[in-house]
Parts: structure tokens; sequence; C-alpha cells
């Protein structure tokens, strides 16, 4: 839908802007950067991706898509907030239009979007976690006193950047080491890996659940695959999750 709303825009691209949370897929990204326009991420929900738009609209961009990784769509800007139906109306059209011409979704998808920009993989999963006791000493290690861990796993993954919104807050990337992103008291630490895999861990806002979020990007999809998998297993499940 993103790339469908870019292809078919009329007017000046670098006045484009597209919108998603921080635990979305890095496609766009990659698009943007390719291409040319306005890419922001913001904090998961969609309230923060439609006061992001609405500041982006105020500097004379024109949003024309915003997702979340958990199945939301604005494209567009008749509804300026998550609406399945002009999402769905969008999405019948591009069906048709790539039917006639002789494609469909995935074909578009794979020799269009994916060989231009990259094959992008996930893997999203949870674990129930109901003692905030717990919960506190997983996040309390990760964070060693402050001294983020430069090396995860057995395979020694290296860390590249890290992003940590608990208020104060902390970003490895930044000129002050502090956040663009709004900081809180939820936990949600993000990673940058040398190999390319970017990993979120948060603490679920509704839910008895710690959530990790991690994709990879390649040029073979099974390969890539394969090897962010791999990163799960040893780097999340066999050492920033575990306690001991």
């Amino acid at each position: 839908l993103a790339h469908w709303q870019f292809s078919n825009y009329k007017g000046d691209t670098k006045k484009i802007a597209m919108v998603a949370s921080t635990v979305s897929s890095k496609l766009i990204g990659a698009m943007a950067k390719k291409e040319g326009f306005r890419f922001e991420e913001t904090l998961t929900g969609f309230k923060w991706m439609g006061n992001r738009s609405v500041e982006l609209r105020e500097e004379g961009y024109d949003v024309i898509f915003s997702y979340e990784q958990a199945i939301g769509f604005c494209v567009g800007d008749l509804v300026k907030d998550k609406d399945g139906v002009c999402a769905a109306a969008v999405f019948a059209e591009m069906t048709n239009q790539l039917k006639l011409q002789g494609t469909n979704c995935y074909g578009h998808l794979r020799d269009c979007i994916n060989e231009t920009y990259g094959y992008f993989v996930s893997n999203d999963h949870y674990i129930m976690s109901p003692d905030p006791a717990v919960n506190a000493k997983i996040f309390d290690k990760i964070r060693n006193g402050g001294k983020y861990r430069q090396e995860v796993g057995r395979n020694k993954y290296t860390v590249t950047g890290v992003r940590d919104l608990l208020a104060p807050g902390y970003d490895s990337t930044t000129p002050d080491n502090k956040p663009t992103m709004p900081v809180g008291s939820g936990q949600m630490i993000t990673f940058t890996f040398s190999n390319g895999v970017v990993l979120t861990l948060r603490m679920s806002g509704t839910e008895p659940k710690l959530k990790y979020y991690s994709e990879m990007s390649g040029t073979d999809p099974a390969q890539t695959q394969k090897k962010l998998d791999q990163f799960i297993e040893d780097a999340v499940k066999g050492d920033l999750l575990k306690l001991e």
C-alpha cells in the first residue's frame, strides 16, 4: 500500500511524508531513503502517528500513508486515523490494477518492491510475564547500570546502537544521547546490530506480555529469515531474556 501510494502520487514527491510505529517494518524507511521522501517513526499507537501527521502537514508535507505493525492503516487524508474501510478500498483498487498489468500483489511485492529495496523479514513474538518484579529484573539486566551491552549471545553479536525510552531516556546514536522520541514510564529498549538486525523489547501496555520485535533485510529471503531466527534463539531467548 505504501509503495502504491507513492508510485501513484501526482505532485512533488519530495513533499510526501509517511509515518509508522517504531516496531513496524523498516521497509518504508528504505523506500524513503532511495526515493527521497520524508519518513518518520513514532511510538506504538495511532494517537502518536496521528499527532505526528498533523505536525508534518503543518510543515507543508502531504502525509499519504501511516501504519503500525499490529495491522492498522491510514491511507491518504480522507480519514486522518486508523481506517480499515479506506485501506481495503485502496487495496482492492491496487489489486485490480495489478491484475490488468498481468501480475498480482505477491508478484508486485517480490519483483518490484523487494528487488528494489530489499527483502525484509521479521520474527516477532512475546512471553507471558505477569510478575512486575521479574520484568524489572530483565530490563535492569539489559541496562546494566547504564553500561549497555556491546555484545549479545554466544555468537557475540555486536551492538551498534541502543535507544532506551524509559525516562530519562538514552540514545547512543544522537549527539547528546537523548532520544528524539518521547520518553516515559514504559519499558522499551531498541538495539541495532552490525549484522543489520533491529530488535525492540517492550512491555505491553494492556497485557502481561514482554514483547520482542525483530527485523533483518537481505537479498535472499530464506537465508535472511534463517539468520534472524538463529539470532532470536541465541541473542534474545538465550541471553537478553534470561535471568540466570
